[in-house]
């Protein structure tokens, strides 16, 4: 009360400026200690009323080690209050340490974080969202036609070793320096049964050929070369068989993606209209990179550039961000670290917000100065 009747209405204004800029500035704080902590809670929860009560109060005793330091170089002040030079001294340097520690450790980077994240947010979780929607459509599009082209390859290597080893056959059969169907042209056989998926010898009933007349190399053509065609078909067979079943086991892994592409869709919507919040969609985020460990490979490869490929996915082997991470945003340490090693993203502009910061925190401290410095009378 003595402090009401004492002051005049300038200060008594400066004394509600300090408490707006100041309230503004805990509010970012307290939101920052809440992100960065895990503790996503908003007012009016409880956590982050606590937040703010104790971020208010270290804030009020920075503003206390500033006037602190104004009375310490008030002349008339130390020498009505009967205070030393040396305690004036111990007062102005113990003052500056406390608010640079306060301030520079705790105020202005929580709410310079605070500010990003506000602005930023919702950009960053919705890159993030379709760089997994573009790694989860490009796998529903693919998981058909990866078999399709890998039987189309296999079987195409298949006809082609056949007609090789089938044309190495019929060479040896009318070969005239050797008598019958001997081990080279069963071994030949044997390399057909194998392309073919069966053990040598299985197959093929080597038969007698009695000589090299014209009329008996064609009727060794005539009684292998269907079988041989044969054979092939019944791998050719077998493999549209495996290449079916296997498309055929993929559809629950459609079913999958095709829901996390719907959800990626349906959050990014949310988003833009504001009907959900950035921990909802970091929860679809988080739910994309759990589903597969190889998906979550193909997001990240797209998302972060590395130092050493071989080194992994590893916070310290990341190089730079082609599109920043959400989870990175909730981390005061996190967001300052990747700014200070360049990693942070230029069009996040954190000098404009490193300088909001400052701006609003010495307001807050010059009208606190203003209204709450000592009288000389």
């Amino acid at each position: 009360m003595s402090w009401l009747k004492k002051s005049d209405p300038f200060e008594k204004f400066c004394a509600v400026a300090f408490v707006f800029f100041a309230t503004l500035s805990c509010l970012a704080t307290a939101q920052s200690l809440t992100l960065t902590l895990g503790l996503e809670i908003l007012p009016p929860g409880l956590t982050f009323v606590f937040a703010f009560i104790l971020v208010f109060m270290l804030y009020a005793l920075t503003s206390y080690l500033l006037v602190q330091i104004v009375n310490s170089l008030n002349d008339k002040y130390c020498a009505m209050n009967n205070i030393k030079l040396t305690q004036r001294r111990s007062i102005f340097i113990g003052s500056l340490l406390g608010v640079i520690l306060l301030w520079l450790v705790c105020s202005m980077p929580t709410n310079t974080h605070s500010m990003l994240h506000m602005r930023e947010a919702k950009a960053v979780a919705s890159a993030e969202l379709d760089k997994q929607n573009e790694v989860f459509s490009q796998q529903l599009k693919l998981t058909d036609i990866d078999f399709i082209e890998q039987f189309q390859k296999d079987s195409a290597e298949l006809v082609e070793k056949v007609e090789v080893d089938r044309k190495r056959f019929y060479d040896e059969v009318a070969n005239p320096d050797r008598t019958g169907l001997g081990h080279i042209a069963e071994s030949i056989l044997n390399d057909i049964e194998r392309d073919c998926g069966y053990d040598a010898g299985t197959y093929f009933v080597v038969i007698k050929m009695n000589d090299k007349s014209q009329s008996e190399i064609n009727r060794i053509k005539q009684y292998y070369d269907p079988k041989i065609s044969g054979l092939r078909t019944i791998r050719l067979d077998r493999m549209r068989n495996e290449r079916d079943s296997r498309i055929s086991n993929m559809i629950p892994d459609k079913q999958k993606l095709n829901k996390l592409i719907s959800n990626i869709i349906k959050t990014k919507e949310g988003l833009k209209n504001g009907n959900v919040s950035i921990n909802e969609a970091r929860l679809v985020i988080d739910e994309g990179y759990s589903t597969d460990s190889l998906y979550e490979q193909r997001i990240l490869d797209k998302i972060e550039v590395l130092k050493d490929k071989e080194g992994g996915h590893k916070a310290e082997n990341v190089k730079q961000y082609n599109t920043y991470r959400i989870d990175r945003m909730y981390s005061v340490f996190n967001v300052w670290g990747d700014f200070f090693s360049g990693r942070l993203p230029k069009e996040f502009d954190m000098p404009y917000w490193i300088l909001w910061a400052i701006i609003l925190d010495i307001a807050a401290f010059i009208f606190s100065t203003i209204a709450f410095r000592a009288k000389n009378k």
